[in-house]
């Protein structure tokens, strides 16, 4: 058995973002999906329908933030950085202490 360095993260939280075609601002919920083999946080918000988008943001060895997820509308790839910077901010605001974990 080997030694895991895990960041400390927070589970979920909640981000708005102003979407810059239509104007309005739209909140999206981050919680963290444990079923992925990387860091990753599934992500959901409502359209305009009130319609559920979900999709998942996966950390990739470089530490940038990829979304996936399938029929993803325009106005939320166009945010895709601003949406992994949120995550990158709420790391800092809990805490990038470590821990080891076997």
């Amino acid at each position: 058995m080997h030694n895991q360095i895990i960041k400390l993260m927070k589970p979920n939280f909640i981000k708005s973002f102003k979407i810059e075609k239509s104007n309005k601002k739209k909140e999206f919920n981050f919680s963290i999906d444990n079923s992925c083999k990387d860091l990753a946080y599934r992500v959901s918000v409502l359209d305009d329908k009130n319609n559920t988008i979900s999709f998942l943001l996966i950390q990739d060895d470089g530490g940038m933030w990829n979304l996936q997820g399938t029929n993803l509308p325009d106005w939320i790839c166009e945010i895709e950085l601003e949406l992994g910077y949120a995550i990158d901010d709420s790391h800092q605001e809990f805490g990038n202490d470590l821990f080891y974990r076997n």
